[in-house]
């Protein structure tokens, strides 16, 4: 019966939701490839560089693209985390759109980010153009890794993302093709180390723009058990821990987009009104992530505890 009234609860709030993904457009029902990916790792250690709200295409992209390559080059990195808005100002129409150079190829294509598959997720702004676009451009350029609008992937036994298109937050008692019960599905597996979500939206903010959004009161739900919640939406940079959540919650949209000023917040450990991105290291002893700015200046770094208990099959 709990269980009966809590996917009820979700049900309704759900439909809201899902209201505001459908005025932009519907949600894409094709998959580009499996949704659960595994890549074997040699090392106990996987670095991740993130960013989002990244595709403006303009000079502030350049510099954030510029400050990521140089990190890439001086402390490594594996893989490329793009959380949303990764097209402006509308997405794209096809995957033969030209923005698809100006705003993800020449950005990312110097020679060390240019090695680096990218794992994105869908941001509101992708909804203004086709969403299926950027999921078939899976099946183009195998350095995009977006088999659907959600999808998990695992590095070894060390590290699962979960990535999740926070725009339209459905159900439908079927994990293939419905967001929340995909999450779902996803808590009863529990084979790696480490796990981290991805989505556009927040939960909260210190954003003076978007402190709240109604995505966000639902997905404390499903994301807060994990290691961490990696989201863009708001155009800075912030770690928090909100009550309640034992999650670590990074906000990395400031990508290229314009920034939107924090505002003092009790919940933030640390916020950032400028351009930047999250590099974050991977090992069995700990996550270590690091802020840094399109200067390629450190701003801040943490280090997180383990707060799951792992089981291997």
């Amino acid at each position: 019966m709990k269980r009966l009234l809590s996917w009820s609860f979700i049900g309704i709030l759900s439909l809201f939701v899902s209201a505001y993904g459908y005025w932009m457009s519907k949600a894409p029902r094709q998959h580009a490839g499996p949704l659960h990916g595994h890549t074997p790792i040699g090392a106990e250690r996987f670095r991740l560089l993130v960013v989002g709200d990244f595709g403006s295409g303009d000079l502030n992209q350049a510099a954030v693209a510029a400050a990521m390559e140089s990190h890439c080059i001086h402390s490594g990195a594996d893989a490329m985390v793009l959380l949303g808005d990764n097209i402006y100002m509308d997405g794209v129409n096809s995957v033969g759109d030209p923005k698809w150079q100006t705003a993800v190829w020449q950005p990312l294509s110097s020679p060390c980010l240019g090695q680096l598959p990218i794992y994105p997720v869908l941001g509101n702004h992708d909804y203004k153009g086709s969403a299926s676009a950027q999921i078939e451009m899976s099946q183009h350029n195998p350095r995009w890794q977006m088999p659907y609008r959600f999808y998990s992937h695992s590095f070894g036994k060390l590290l699962r993302i979960i990535a999740i298109d926070t725009n339209i937050l459905d159900f439908c008692f079927d994990p293939s093709q419905c967001v929340l019960d995909f999450l779902q599905a996803e808590n009863d597996r529990n084979d790696t180390r480490w796990t981290i979500t991805l989505g556009h939206h927040p939960l909260t903010s210190a954003s003076s723009k978007h402190p709240n959004t109604i995505q966000g009161e639902l997905l404390k739900r499903f994301v807060c058990q994990y290691d961490a919640y990696l989201a863009g939406h708001s155009h800075h940079l912030e770690h928090r821990r909100d009550e309640n959540c034992a999650a670590d919650l990074f906000i990395a949209g400031a990508g290229g987009a314009k920034i939107y000023p924090p505002v003092l917040d009790q919940n933030s450990i640390f916020t950032a009104g400028e351009f930047g991105f999250l590099s974050i290291d991977v090992s069995n002893s700990g996550i270590q992530y690091q802020f840094f700015n399109e200067k390629q200046q450190l701003l801040y770094t943490t280090q997180t505890r383990q707060i799951r208990t792992v089981s291997h099959p």
